[in-house]
């Protein structure tokens, strides 16, 4: 199946303010950032126009990776900062990232086929001791809607 990977393609949140963006996705990333060391370096994948990058990026430095060009201009446009980095990556294909503190993925696992693929590469991806926060919808809680972009569910 191939993915929209548009700005507009009806699964991302796309508020220039954060506090438009809808209240659950925030709440992921508050949850995330209260965990994560200050002064750390890792990477928000999937991130979508930058929202979350931008939240955790306040007291780290973090790259941002999304497969939308256009989400990515959204990110550097509205929520650029002095920690953030964003750019283009669609996976599967290179991550181009090492070493990393932290890995922060939300709400982006369902979105990719190989997901033990997708999970080793970012565990290989983290240092030595490094976190790696992630979630997925809960499938026995989801509300009948249009998962058309999921390749499965958890």
């Amino acid at each position: 199946m191939a993915h929209d990977f548009s700005l507009h393609s009806g699964e991302r949140q796309t508020a220039p303010r954060y506090s438009e963006i809808r209240a659950d996705h925030r709440a992921r990333y508050e949850w995330a950032d209260a965990r994560l060391p200050e002064n750390s370096m890792g990477a928000d994948l999937f991130c979508g126009i930058g929202y979350g990058t931008h939240l955790l990026a306040k007291r780290r430095l973090v790259v941002g990776i999304d497969g939308s060009v256009a989400a990515i201009s959204q990110a550097r446009q509205h929520y650029n900062s002095s920690g953030t980095h964003f750019r283009c990556a669609v996976w599967p294909g290179p991550l181009y990232l090492s070493g990393c503190d932290f890995i922060v993925s939300l709400e982006s696992l369902e979105h990719v086929e190989d997901g033990a693929g997708f999970f080793k590469a970012m565990a290989d991806a983290l240092k030595p001791g490094g976190r790696l926060i992630f979630s997925t919808p809960n499938a026995d809680l989801l509300r009948a809607s249009d998962f058309s972009f999921h390749h499965r569910h958890y």
